[in-house]
């Protein structure tokens, strides 16, 4: 099966059309349609061929109206397939709902790329990061952001987020018990604790996952407005034997607080005060000072986004042992068994994930 075109016809409804390798983009939707046409009915997911039609459904208009937006999607974009990243793929995004991502959700077709967590005191991995990617219908990846956006686009974010959690367990039960399992997790989709995370404390015991194995890493920390709330869901995952980590901090007053009154596990350094940190006074004082709120809380620093040699010396000597970043090794769908440093001549020239 070839590239497959897949177009809003309104909020009800929309086309997928699988052209052959000889017709792929050489002819309209119209002209291809010997059709597969999918539309919604109860929430039930119904096949129609060419000369079944659901009340009030004109098959035709449908097309055109897809074969319309194909159009226009050319006008920005003059390559062929219409695949993410590309004006195609933007265009047609802004003319669907986000109704997939509960498919993608409902399907499990979530998988997790691993990025490893190195100890600079002995230079072994002690874990790794489970990044979310999505699975489309052809097998291709969706980005954690497209993911995210049409999630809180359908208010489908607990799911989502759980399913992401669960998925995270499960890719971590191949790893020794002896390396961490850091997962994501986004506090405003938790309400109360001691229901919504049992299905993640099942999975976990299901897996066969160490609970103290697992370090749940708050994101979103800039957004947080309700304290008591994150303060009663750090609570609980403690309570269950795992531990937590607040992701991406930074300056100022209130990350210092924040570290004060939930007293992670980990902390992890923005990679902003890790970029050239070498060359600027005010990224090692920020650096430090969180360093040192670490210290008082009894948690351990760690710099993420170190992508050269000097970065990760810097911070080492400043009493950074724990470090992730590209120049340790990039995520991958399945584990690093050995250290593989990277010294290329442009480390940032790559995508981020």
């Amino acid at each position: 099966m070839s590239e497959c075109r897949l177009c809003t016809t309104g909020q009800r409804g929309f086309i997928v059309h699988f052209p052959s390798e000889e017709t792929c983009g050489k002819y309209s939707l119209r002209q291809q349609a010997n059709p597969y046409v999918y539309h919604p009915m109860n929430e039930k997911s119904v096949w129609y061929e060419e000369k079944l039609f659901y009340k009030n459904f004109d098959f035709w208009r449908e097309v055109n109206a897809a074969d319309s937006w194909i159009v226009e999607a050319a006008r920005w974009d003059t390559a062929g397939p219409v695949s993410e990243g590309t004006a195609h793929w933007a265009v047609l995004q802004q003319q669907r709902p986000a109704w997939w991502v509960r498919d993608v959700i409902d399907e499990e077709r979530i998988r997790m790329m691993m990025q490893p967590i190195v100890d600079r005191s002995d230079n072994s991995i002690l874990g790794y990061e489970m990044l979310a990617r999505g699975v489309d219908l052809n097998g291709g990846t969706i980005s954690p952001l497209t993911l995210y956006e049409a999630a809180r686009a359908q208010e489908e974010m607990f799911r989502l987020d759980r399913a992401c959690r669960i998925a995270a367990i499960r890719a971590g039960a191949s790893l020794p018990v002896e390396q961490f399992i850091f997962v994501n997790f986004i506090p405003t989709s938790i309400y109360v604790p001691e229901h919504c995370l049992q299905t993640t404390i099942q999975a976990a015991d299901k897996a066969k996952v160490l609970h103290t194995q697992v370090i749940f890493e708050v994101v979103e920390t800039d957004f947080v407005e309700d304290l008591p709330h994150l303060k009663s869901i750090l609570q609980y995952y403690r309570s269950q034997g795992f531990r937590y980590a607040l992701d991406d901090v930074g300056e100022g007053f209130n990350t210092l607080e924040l570290i004060s009154q939930l007293e992670p596990d980990v902390i992890k350094l923005d990679r902003k005060w890790v970029s050239q940190i070498g060359h600027s006074s005010e990224k090692q004082e920020t650096a430090m000072s969180i360093l040192k709120a670490a210290q008082a809380v009894g948690a351990i620093p760690l710099a993420e986004g170190v992508e050269t040699e000097s970065e990760a010396e810097t911070l080492r000597t400043m009493g950074y042992a724990w470090q992730q970043g590209y120049y340790y090794g990039r995520p991958d769908w399945v584990p690093q068994t050995s250290l593989h440093w990277t010294r290329a001549h442009d480390p940032r020239s790559v995508d981020k994930p």
